[in-house]
């Protein structure tokens, strides 16, 4: 979903490559898109493991470098140079490997090795406004979900665009984020930190 430079409010393009197998993550795209007025919106169209069982390979888009997800990311930087390109993702707690993985909330990182300022300006929106939600950054503050291998993220960033946060929710939260409009607000509002 894109709308018109002149009717769209922030420069955000929020999207969710596994709105089937991360529960809710679709449906929150689709909300935050129509609350914040963003610029743009995406979503897979099938499961991110159709593929596995009928051919070779993946359909999951975060993995696949040539696809229109990724087409529609380069697109929206071309035309938003420093907007905000947000993935939404789903991860369960309990299976993190490490303790601050089992303890966050949610997950922010920007594909890379790197927190770039795109990222601290959310967890720290995030933590100064919603403090009851535990965040942790990759790497800084935990060591996994960092979505190095995420195909938007790295296609981005080969453009010089540096304005990707790959966003990891746990279910609780999604849960939360989709129940309570005002937490929702809050958290959107925080998704253009720093634009």
């Amino acid at each position: 979903m894109i709308r018109s430079k002149e009717l769209a409010g922030p420069p955000l393009l929020i999207s969710a490559p596994h709105r089937r197998a991360d529960r809710l993550t679709g449906a929150l795209t689709l909300r935050l898109f129509n609350e914040l007025g963003a610029a743009a919106a995406a979503w897979n169209s099938v499961h991110r493991r159709a593929g596995e069982s009928n051919c070779e390979g993946t359909t999951d888009l975060a993995r696949l470098r040539r696809n229109p997800f990724t087409a529609f990311s380069l697109a929206f930087a071309a035309a938003y140079p420093k907007g905000r390109v947000v993935q939404i993702h789903g991860f369960d707690p309990d299976r993190r490997v490490s303790t601050a993985g089992r303890n966050a909330d949610l997950i922010l990182s920007s594909g890379s090795e790197t927190a770039t300022p795109a990222v601290r300006a959310i967890a720290r929106c995030v933590r100064d406004d919603l403090p009851d939600w535990q965040v942790a950054v990759f790497p800084n503050d935990v060591r996994e979900l960092g979505a190095r291998k995420n195909a938007q993220g790295r296609q981005l960033r080969a453009t010089g665009f540096h304005g990707f946060v790959h966003v990891e929710l746990a279910y609780h939260f999604r849960v939360q984020l989709m129940e309570n409009e005002e937490l929702r607000g809050r958290f959107g509002n925080c998704l253009e930190a720093g634009l």
